[in-house]
């Protein structure tokens, strides 16, 4: 299992330019949404989802084999 950082690494870019974490950072605390520190935090998620939504290959298996690769 790759640790929280790596998955980090391994699914932002080229997200984190698009969509720092920084920004989706304020948005939740702006919004006062809340989540437990997890591998899986809502920007890795986010990202993860917005790779799926673009790859030619569209579907959920190969979204996390992205992210665990």
């Amino acid at each position: 299992m790759h640790s929280q950082a790596t998955i980090f690494a391994l699914v932002a870019s080229p997200w984190e330019k698009l969509l720092p974490d920084s920004l989706v950072q304020k948005i939740l605390a702006k919004q006062k949404i809340t989540y437990y520190q997890s591998v899986y935090t809502p920007i890795v998620t986010l990202w993860a989802m917005i790779s799926q939504v673009f790859s030619p290959d569209k579907s959920l298996s190969q979204a996390v084999k992205r992210m665990s690769t």
